[in-house]
Formats: structure tokens, C-alpha cells, sequence
């Protein structure tokens, strides 16, 4: 500053070339997105895509953002809602990306020593994750699931164990001693991790060269 002082730039000229400065550099950092149907699996894998890219990527939720208003460069969401994502997303500066989002295998492995007497049940926030947790447990081999539509009395007096979020702790420590509980880990699959930073590193550099040409 003392220096533009120095070679007769005003105040105002001054302020005005910070700023012109800054948004240049606001606009090259690559703008990150992940959606998904709820809030706490946004804000979630958005922390832990962030984690791997070192890059802030911002939660988007279903429903809940304009797309017109979004001037994210990647979109990250998973492959259930990838055709719903790419037809709110149309803009050809915009990449949509789906990425795979697995079970944990520490999590198969204790709901598949549940008797198969016993009956297992899937509380998610929305029906439609409920419904998709089930569908991949029977395509396991895990028959005895049901969809509870609510943690009521009620509902966890007819089954013997409930499978929650890990994104939800509340949830666990307001069902423990009312009924056993485990908490459904998933992990970002590591070839989608892969994936997302080289296409990360690609269009960093692509935005790169078009801000410097």
C-alpha cells in the first residue's frame, strides 16, 4: 500500500486494484460441489472429499439450492442421484461427476451375524436411503430387513436390532438401552477417490492456463 502511495495511486485506487485482485484469485480456485438428499450425508463425504483434494467443497442438498445460482466447476454426487443432478446442472462449464459410496465392510460383517431369526431394522432420515440400504443387504444375502418408518416405541418393538447413519450420533445415543444399534459406516471407494483428484488436478490446471492466457 505505501508503495501505490508512493507512486501517486489514490486510496480508492488503491482499494480498487485489491479488489479486482482478489476476485481474479477467488475465480481460479476451482469450485467444488457435492449433493446429496439430505443434509448430514452432504455436509459429511463433502468433509471428507475435502480431506483428499485439499480443496473446500461445498454441501449441496437436494431440493434445497437453486441450480441457477450454483457456479460450482465439479459437481460430485453419488450414481443414485446422478441423472437427477446432471438435468438440474445443464451448463457447459459444469462437470457432474458420480462417485461410489460403499458399506464398510466392518458393517457387513456385524449385521450378517445377526441371526437370520431376528429381524433387522433400516431408519434412515428419507425413505428412499432406507430402501436403498435394504436393497443392497437382501442383494447380499440379508433377508430379514425391514424399513421402519419412524424409531417410535412402537416401531422398535418389533425388531431386534436398528441400522442407523453414522452421520447421525444424536440418533445413537437416543436409541441406546431402548434397542441395539449399529451405525451403517460407508466409505468414499478409493477408485472414485482416485477419479476425483485427477479430475480435481485437471481442470485446476485447465482453469489455470484460460486465467493466465
Amino acid at each position: 500500500a505505501r508503495q501505490c502511495v508512493e507512486l501517486g495511486l489514490s486510496a480508492a485506487e488503491i482499494q480498487s486494484l485489491a479488489m479486482s485482485l482478489a476476485f481474479r484469485a477467488a475465480d481460479d480456485v476451482l469450485k467444488i460441489a457435492f449433493v446429496e438428499c439430505n443434509t448430514d450425508r452432504a455436509k459429511y463425504f463433502a468433509r471428507e472429499i475435502e480431506g483428499h483434494v485439499g480443496l473446500r467443497v461445498k454441501p449441496l442438498v437436494l431440493g434445497e439450492f437453486n441450480a441457477a445460482d450454483e457456479r460450482a466447476d465439479l459437481v460430485l454426487t453419488t450414481f443414485f442421484h446422478l441423472t437427477e443432478v446432471r438435468s438440474l446442472m445443464r451448463s457447459d462449464r459444469t462437470e457432474v461427476i458420480a462417485i461410489v459410496v460403499a458399506p464398510h465392510i466392518q458393517t457387513l460383517v456385524q449385521i450378517a451375524a445377526v441371526s437370520r431369526r431376528r429381524k433387522v431394522g433400516i431408519w434412515y432420515s428419507t425413505e428412499d436411503q432406507a430402501v436403498s440400504i435394504r436393497d443392497s443387504l437382501t442383494a447380499s444375502g440379508i433377508m430379514n430387513i425391514v424399513v421402519l418408518d419412524s424409531v417410535d416405541n412402537d416401531a422398535l418393538s418389533q425388531v431386534d436390532l436398528v441400522v442407523i447413519p453414522s452421520e447421525m450420533p444424536n440418533l445413537m445415543e437416543r436409541l441406546q438401552g431402548h434397542v441395539k444399534v449399529i451405525e451403517f459406516g460407508n466409505v468414499l471407494d478409493a477408485a472414485s477417490i482416485r477419479i476425483i483428484s485427477d479430475v480435481v488436478e485437471d481442470l485446476q490446471r485447465a482453469k489455470t492456463r484460460g486465467s493466465s492466457g
